[in-house]
């Protein structure tokens, strides 16, 4: 049966009046069991409930009204509301977290930063060490480039007194640093982890060999030093100084401590480059080789070719002829990029009887398998250069760091770096598959399910490759492919011969080029792709920019840790100018849709506007201009937008009343209420029933009292 609210809201606000504030409560209640999601009824409740100091249930009342704003895209008014759920509950986590996700939303960093560390020590002081870290994870993906932001959570352990806890998470938080190539950062949180002097020997040891990779001589020079005064008697503090020192061009000092610290044995690889110089300049020849031969091998499978080259050319000194030495130089100096060493030392090899381009039995980086995780191989040589090694291991981590912080986008370019010089490399496509899948990419999600399948089947794992296309079936339900694959007994049987799934004219974008005849899982790659309907780019965006997007763009720069997402649009951006017509406003349309989407506004502003030259949709481009201005918190330009729209329709048609009640919620967002009224009047007056607007017509007359 049907109630009259009108007069139980009467009712209600009489007794409030009467200061009756509980009778008031149940009439009100009445109203929520008829319409439960009533915000301003929800809202007034909870005021009262407040005022009856019953916290808790205005804070369940508040917490009702504060998650449908927010789903209903009314962001400032959620945001209130959880301030005053804080302001009765100001020890409350979730509710903190809700509100620090609203600002970040809304670009307001300062205070969603303030939101978040408060959360961040609550948990750090409680022990919730992965509820920590995950609030930790929020703050570095709002602020990559914060230092302050990086070290927070190391900071709350700080704060508590957990000193060992914050040096973890403190040692995390350099690495993290040092991948992304901010290396000042990495240096300085490796000062402040040997300012806190910890009291585990290898935590020391790691920073101090970071500041020495990071070129921060002095600092690893002055903690070494501070390191073996505290710990005189342990071998890995002396060798540490006396690696310190060695790469500070102290060679001398390097030298007197190895000599009297020492004797003969040492782990590190500097400390047996250094003995290895005494030995030889005492005239033990075989000892000086057998420790620099040792050193230079060590230190080329750690990766660190220039110090790898000081032993090997300090063993050469001695032994000119040494073929074995000679072959690992080579390799170092390919690895460096040397190439006029390369020449001169492949010459020494032929003059002392090897074999130019053959490997000694480690190899360079011996234990290092650059297909570690993933199958792959360098298509030429039967064994890896350092630079292959380097460049793989280089771009995986890339890969795996800005996909840690929610860098999806930019996960996505080292990966398929990765791909266009190994295309078998199993183990990026499973990370590039996972990172689309993360993105919402479902169609490039599923495309490279479909590779790893091939992969798979040929390979003979079968249940992987049948695992993968469920995976698939779960992405996208629907796909004609996937459903056939799935229903046939050889799963990849229903593809033609040599068919493969990936489309290799969209490879800038997400095709996985061809490599060389002969490479496991390229002889799939040739012909036509069995996943043709996935990238249907002339349905979605129209030919020219199905082109752009196919073309292979040769002069598109390389991925790179330091380029920036806006040089990618902007090259892409060139490429669009260059090749869509200057008339084709539909493709400029979809481009302006595939931004938005993307978070790009500025670039979806800038082609909504070329669209708007179209007549046609002149009306649609104003109206996806307003909603543009609202996700970037100008209401105010929105309004203009919609007036602009209103002005180009009939007044009386349904076109005119969708932009009257849009108009009325961002006048809303406002805080406009009496504008926002007057639309909603307007619209009811035409449809009552449309859209809700009798409901906000209420919220609107009930904040106006």
């Amino acid at each position: 049966m049907a109630i009259n609210r009108l007069k139980i809201q009467e009712r209600a606000e009489k007794l409030v009046g009467q200061g009756k504030i509980g009778a008031a409560i149940d009439q009100y209640k009445v109203l929520l069991k008829d319409q439960p999601n009533d915000l301003a009824t929800l809202n007034r409740v909870g005021d009262l409930l407040a005022k009856l100091r019953k916290p808790a249930e205005a804070v369940h009342l508040f917490s009702r009204a504060a998650q449908l704003y927010t789903s209903g895209g009314f962001y400032p008014k959620a945001i209130a509301i959880y301030k005053k759920i804080l302001k009765l509950d100001p020890g409350a986590t979730e509710p903190r977290i809700r509100l620090a996700d609203l600002y970040a939303r809304g670009d307001l960093t300062s205070q969603a930063r303030v939101e978040y560390l408060a959360v961040l020590e609550r948990f750090a002081a409680d022990g919730f060490e992965e509820k920590a870290r995950q609030v930790h994870e929020k703050l570095v993906r709002m602020e990559p480039g914060s230092l302050i932001t990086r070290t927070s959570l190391g900071d709350a352990y700080l704060s508590k007194g957990d000193a060992a806890r914050a040096v973890c998470e403190l040692q995390r938080c350099a690495a993290d640093l040092e991948k992304l190539g901010m290396s000042d950062a990495a240096v300085e949180v490796h000062r402040r982890i040997l300012d806190l002097e910890p009291p585990q020997i290898d935590i020391a040891v790691e920073s101090i060999r970071g500041a020495l990779r990071l070129h921060a001589f002095d600092l690893a020079v002055a903690a070494a030093m501070a390191l073996h005064g505290r710990f005189r008697d342990d071998p890995a503090a002396t060798e540490t100084l006396v690696e310190a020192l060695e790469l500070n061009g102290r060679e001398d000092e390097a030298e007197e401590l190895a000599k009297t610290a020492l004797g003969d044995e040492a782990e590190g690889a500097i400390a047996r480059t250094v003995l290895g110089r005494m030995h030889a300049r005492a005239g033990r020849t075989y000892r000086a080789i057998d420790l620099l031969l040792s050193a230079g091998r060590a230190l080329c499978a750690e990766g660190r070719a220039e110090e790898a080259a000081r032993a090997f050319d300090a063993l050469l000194e001695l032994d000119p002829s040494n073929v074995t030495a000679l072959e690992q130089r080579i390799e170092v100096a390919r690895a460096l990029g040397a190439r006029e060493d390369v020449a001169s030392l492949t010459e020494r090899l032929r003059t002392a009887g090897g074999s130019p381009g053959a490997l000694p039995g480690g190899g360079w980086a011996a234990g290092a398998d650059p297909s570690a995780g993933g199958g792959a191989r360098a298509p030429a040589a039967k064994n890896p250069s350092r630079e292959e090694i380097d460049f793989l291991r280089e771009r995986l981590t890339e890969a795996e760091v800005f996909f840690k912080y929610g860098l999806f986008h930019k996960a996505v370019d080292p990966l398929r770096e990765v791909l266009s010089i190994y295309p078998d490399h199993v183990d990026a496509h499973v990370r590039l598959k996972t990172v689309y899948a993360e993105m919402g990419d479902r169609i490039r999600a599923v495309e490279a399910c479909l590779v790893l399948a091939v992969f798979y089947e040929q390979a003979g794992r079968r249940e992987e490759a049948m695992a993968v296309m469920l995976e698939a079936r779960e992405l996208d339900p629907e796909n004609d492919t996937v459903l056939r694959a799935l229903e046939s007994a050889g799963v990849l049987e229903v593809a033609p011969a040599g068919a493969h799934v990936a489309r290799r004219s969209a490879a800038p974008e997400n095709g996985i080029p061809a490599g060389e005849s002969g490479n496991p899982g390229t002889a799939a790659m040739e012909g036509e792709p069995i996943g043709h309907e996935f990238f249907d780019l002339e349905g979605e965006f129209g030919d020219s920019l199905a082109d752009v997007l196919a073309s292979d763009a040769p002069d598109a720069p390389p991925p790179a840790e330091e380029q920036d997402i806006g040089d990618v649009v902007r090259t892409f951006r060139q490429k669009v100018d260059e090749t869509v017509d200057s008339e084709d406003f539909k493709t400029h349309y979809d481009l302006a849709i595939a931004y938005k989407e993307m978070g790009l506004l500025d670039e979806a502003v800038s082609e909504f506007e070329y669209a708007a030259k179209d007549p046609s949709r002149l009306v649609e481009c104003y109206t996806m201009l307003a909603l543009c201005c609202r996700e970037r918190s100008r209401a105010d330009l929105a309004v203009s937008w919609y007036h602009k729209a209103l002005d180009s329709v009939a007044a009386d048609g349904a076109e005119a009343i969708g932009l009257r009640f849009d108009l009325g919620e961002t006048y809303l967002e406002m805080g406009e209420i009496e504008k926002a009224g007057e639309m909603f009047r307007e619209v009811a007056a035409e449809d009552e029933s449309y859209r809700g607007v009798a409901l906000r017509l209420k919220e609107v007359e009930s904040a106006v009292r």
